[in-house]
């Protein structure tokens, strides 16, 4: 599909760095791959959003953020040095700095580590390689973007 040779990889370059920004200023994001898909897929400007997801087999940027998120926390927490005594732990959690403005809550420091330990949770892939822990993430995503 013309999408995912041209629009995706767009939408992934730097997708760590202005994923966790408000959804405001990710609507024309949002708008602009709905467009591309509606052209892509002959479907009329006012094709219900989810039924195009569904039908593209794609994710929004949101649920692509958190694929990204999941991949990137994973593969360095697998190879960092503490990953055998977290595997022991009863709570699988990683250590995220303590912020208490809602503008920090949205830099990588504090956004990854959150996130990551919320999915842990969901997903249980603590255990998995990093493409284990992909193709889960993608499960997981596909999953909510169904649900909402």
């Amino acid at each position: 599909m013309v999408y995912l040779a041209l629009c995706q990889p767009l939408i992934n370059y730097c997708i760590l760095a202005w994923g966790g920004a408000s959804s405001e200023a990710l609507i024309p994001l949002d708008r602009a791959q709905r467009g591309v898909l509606k052209v892509a897929l002959n479907k009329p400007m006012r094709y219900p959003t989810t039924a195009l997801y569904n039908e593209a087999g794609v994710l929004s940027v949101r649920r692509l953020y958190l694929v990204r998120v999941i991949v990137s926390v994973h593969k360095s927490v697998v190879n960092s040095k503490e990953y055998e005594q977290m595997l022991r732990k009863r709570v699988f959690k990683i250590p995220h700095p303590q912020q208490t403005t809602s503008f920090a809550h949205r830099f990588e420091a504090f956004l990854f580590p959150h996130v990551y330990n919320k999915l842990v949770n969901i997903c249980n892939f603590k255990y998995c390689t990093t493409r284990e822990a992909k193709a889960l993430g993608y499960c997981y995503a596909v999953h909510i973007s169904a649900r909402h």
